[in-house]
């Protein structure tokens, strides 16, 4: 009786080692984990109808991904894209964000470009610059992903 007391109570002390050596290298790997050195970016482009995003001036060539590659805290990064009206009447440019992952790099990032509100006549191609931020503290924020979406309004 005695040696199965003393294998029980030996048994519980290594279990107790156990998850104390498991939360010790937990808090480890996450603390290295929360000071990322540079972020990896991707981002889809769509748009609506009537209005192309492409890669060339030519307008040739749809535009769907955006690789902005490694960013540091505190960059700014900027891609050059091409819109092309293909209806037949003036659209007024806009672009949004959506479906950032994870949901809250949308606050330590912020992309904006140089086309905004700009009246785009029917079959005209304009350059469109997109700058996207990186502030210089972006918490737990490593690899995130978003969607931009270029719609245009008669």
């Amino acid at each position: 009786m005695k040696l199965k007391k003393a294998a029980l109570i030996s048994l519980i002390a290594l279990v107790f080692i156990a998850i104390a050596l498991s939360a010790v290298m937990a808090g480890v790997l996450t603390a290295q984990q929360n000071i990322p050195a540079s972020v990896n970016v991707g981002g889809k482009i769509t748009s609506t109808v009537d209005i192309g995003v492409y890669s060339n001036p030519e307008a040739t060539t749809t535009c769907t991904n955006v690789d902005w590659g490694n960013l540091g805290q505190g960059s700014t990064a900027t891609k050059t894209i091409y819109i092309k009206n293909t209806g037949n009447v003036s659209e007024t440019l806009k672009m949004i964000t959506i479906n950032w992952n994870p949901s809250f790099a949308s606050s330590p990032l912020t992309l904006t470009w140089s086309q905004e509100g700009t009246t785009l006549e029917a079959g005209s191609i304009v350059p469109a610059t997109l700058i996207l931020k990186v502030a210089a503290d972006t918490g737990s924020l490593s690899d995130f992903s978003f969607n931009i979406v270029i719609s245009g309004t008669a």
